[in-house]
């Protein structure tokens, strides 16, 4: 999934670290876009209306995104992914980057359609695309590898467990005492920790899109596309943090937000989640539900 994972536990099983990398290998195979042997380049690829065989990952995976589409008006949408490739998001970040200002885009972006013909079926295990849609998964896949992997080890034993996925945490059972302290990353200084959350259980999750960044000839891009005009988001945003109870969800709900601008994006969080922040372009911070921020040191 292109990011880097770190898992902390109390009360260890045996084997934990060779479980998990197995394990994650399992979620890449499933929800990949990089990966052309992965389920869900296999389902883009047989996109056209008629159902296709999918496991339960893939299934569960394109259902969340799903949820997320209705709950945030469409402002999360997983169907946005050929104007991401547009833009220059087509292969992996290490290899975007590389590249980065070597050639302008051509053109207008693809449209951006809706997920309203994508169907998952779990009594029949297939999932249905419609003709000239394609699925990323994005950040929810993070999320979600968050909040199965802390699951499934407190189920393999384990006292408590805090999980990330590239930034995506979840955390579960007994932490320590006063909880977890979450240190979250000032967005415009990825050196600098801003606040820090406590967390006893649950998930926070940073959406930020000054991280994956790169040029298309002199034009600045990023990875999170505006549905609404597929191009790279100018919401005035620069990152959204949300906390709530599923790292997916928060993961869902801090994109929308931070898509969605100031005000609309604010109002989601309130009503989405148990509480969060939006950074604008600017540095000020909008608040939205209750939560106890330390700044740090």
């Amino acid at each position: 999934m292109g990011s880097t994972v770190e898992i902390v536990l109390f009360d260890a099983p045996p084997g934990s670290a060779a479980w998990v990398r197995s394990r994650l290998s399992a979620l890449e195979r499933a929800w990949s876009r990089f990966d052309p042997q992965s389920e869900l380049v296999a389902l883009n690829r047989r996109a056209g209306g008629a159902p296709v065989p999918a496991s339960d990952l893939l299934r569960n995976a394109v259902d969340a995104c799903l949820q997320l589409w209705r709950a945030t008006d469409g402002w999360f949408d997983p169907t946005t992914l050929r104007a991401l490739e547009w833009a220059g998001y087509d292969r992996s970040f290490a290899e975007v980057r590389s590249r980065s200002g070597s050639a302008a885009r051509a053109g207008i972006p693809p449209a951006t359609p809706t997920p309203l013909g994508v169907i998952v079926d779990d009594d029949r295990g297939t999932i249905t695309v419609p003709v000239g849609v394609s699925l990323d998964l994005g950040g929810v896949g993070k999320g979600l590898a968050a909040d199965l992997l802390a699951a499934e080890l407190m189920d393999r034993g384990s006292s408590g467990v805090l999980v990330s996925v590239g930034g995506d945490i979840a955390v579960a059972g007994t932490g320590p005492d006063g909880g977890w302290c979450v240190p979250v990353v000032d967005p415009t200084d990825g050196h600098r920790v801003r606040w820090v959350v406590p967390i006893e259980s649950g998930a926070i999750v940073q959406s930020n899109r000054l991280v994956r960044q790169w040029r298309a000839g002199d034009e600045h891009c990023h990875h999170l596309i505006d549905p609404s005009t597929s191009l790279p988001s100018r919401s005035g945003i620069a990152a959204a943090v949300v906390v709530s109870d599923r790292a997916w969800w928060a993961e869902g709900v801090a994109k929308a937000a931070l898509l969605a601008g100031a005000a609309a994006g604010s109002a989601l969080i309130g009503r989405l989640a148990q509480a969060g922040w939006l950074v604008r372009d600017n540095g000020t911070v909008t608040l939205a539900g209750r939560v106890a921020v330390g700044r740090a040191a």
